[in-house]
């Protein structure tokens, strides 16, 4: 893995490479780079997000989150080794080193006290002094690529019930249900109009199927003047917007094996609706 430096100008410097360890520190965050095994190596990982805007994968190794020099997720307001998340079973898991508290998504609030443990799940934002860490994903996750691989995993998009796009004066609101209440997410402009080509594609193509990038090019950008490159940028920020909505953008969203087609996992027997 190689890092390359940039001027201000844009000009780059040298490149750099990081290895298992190397810290990299920007203003107000300090991430440790680990090296790990293949996402589909490991067991179920969770994907969490600093306040800061960083996201952090947590595997069975854990994640640290102190002032510390050892620490995964350095926050400087914070002791060292404040809190650590880790993966048992599949189970997202909060080890309080120090006092702080967990809200749920529903607006609960949970008081854990130094040496307590709590489970956590999708949604719930961990308020550790001024800092807040929110869990935005559980199980594994492909955020490295806007390739997928196959079908995605389908022990997750076997279970979606339904899906509804609905559209807006400026983009779209995606309503995606695992048979409870739906996680939302709100989709600006092309990203809205590319869920709406892979949710109903013109004929002969159904809700489901591999969606030609010709296709999509033609619904998204109708004057043909954008490149096929375009796409594969215009899949990433739908599947950036889903993981944000808690939702796991790159099985739900998946590219053909060597690129040229998209579609949306959407089940036999699902609800899609498109207004």
């Amino acid at each position: 893995m190689s890092l390359r430096r940039s001027s201000a100008r844009g000009a780059p410097e040298h490149d750099a490479s990081l290895v298992d360890g190397t810290q990299l520190s920007f203003p107000g965050l300090t991430v440790t780079v680990r090296a790990s095994a293949s996402v589909h190596d490991l067991d179920p990982s969770w994907v969490l997000r600093h306040g800061g805007g960083g996201i952090f994968g947590v595997d069975e190794r854990g994640l640290s989150v102190g002032s510390g020099p050892h620490d995964d997720l350095r926050i400087a307001d914070c002791p060292a080794r404040s809190a650590l998340f880790s993966v048992a079973h599949g189970r997202l898991l909060l080890e309080a080193q120090v006092s702080l508290s967990v809200s749920g998504r529903r607006g609960e609030l949970v008081r854990l006290p130094a040496g307590s443990a709590h489970r956590l799940s999708r949604g719930d934002v961990v308020h550790l002094g001024r800092a807040q860490i929110s869990v935005i994903v559980g199980g594994v996750t492909h955020m490295g690529t806007t390739v997928g691989r196959g079908d995605g995993p389908a022990h997750d998009c076997a279970k979606l019930t339904s899906v509804r796009l609905q559209s807006l004066p400026r983009g779209g609101r995606l309503f995606v249900a695992f048979g409870g209440e739906p996680a939302v997410a709100y989709l600006a402009g092309r990203r809205c109009d590319l869920a709406a080509c892979l949710l109903q594609p013109p004929g002969p193509y159904e809700a489901g199927e591999l969606i030609p990038d010709e296709v999509v090019i033609e619904r998204v950008w109708p004057d043909g003047t954008t490149a096929r490159s375009a796409v594969g940028v215009l899949l990433h920020r739908l599947r950036r917007d889903l993981v944000h909505a808690g939702l796991d953008g790159a099985a739900l969203v998946v590219r053909a094996e060597g690129g040229g087609a998209t579609k949306f996992a959407v089940p036999p027997g699902a609800s899609v609706v498109v207004q």
